[in-house]
């Protein structure tokens, strides 16, 4: 029988191995896949050291620690400053010198149901952690 952790850990892998293959087949987006493989690299540890359980019937939304978030995210930040796209390099060096209370705003705000979706740094930054 398969513990739910090795079926996650399986899954990760299996996100990891396919972009390594999308990564050989497209070299000219070899270098954002490489990046993509880096960040899917830091949630799938993120996710195997995570002992909540999910209660599917509350939003996720609202099961989400935003401490737990802010935690990760100096992690993330030096991943996007170091191997990220230009946009993301710029935007992780200005979220460093906002600093922890601007982070939890960020986390908090896009935790919001009501906020409309932006495409852009600030959701690559607190989605991705």
């Amino acid at each position: 029988m398969v513990s739910a952790t090795d079926d996650l850990r399986k899954r990760w892998d299996a996100r990891l191995f396919r972009v390594k293959e999308l990564a050989d087949l497209h070299r000219p987006i070899a270098s954002a896949l490489h990046f993509y493989h880096l960040v899917l690299e830091f949630q799938a540890e993120i996710s195997s050291r995570s002992k909540q359980a999910i209660n599917p019937d509350i939003p996720l939304r609202t099961q989400i620690d935003v401490a737990a978030v802010v935690s990760e995210m100096p992690t993330l930040l030096s991943l996007s400053a170091q191997h990220g796209p230009e946009s993301l390099h710029d935007a992780a060096h200005q979220w460093n010198s906002d600093g922890e209370q601007e982070w939890i705003r960020a986390v908090q705000s896009a935790l919001d149901p009501a906020r409309p979706p932006f495409a852009g740094p600030n959701d690559f930054f607190t989605r991705a952690c």
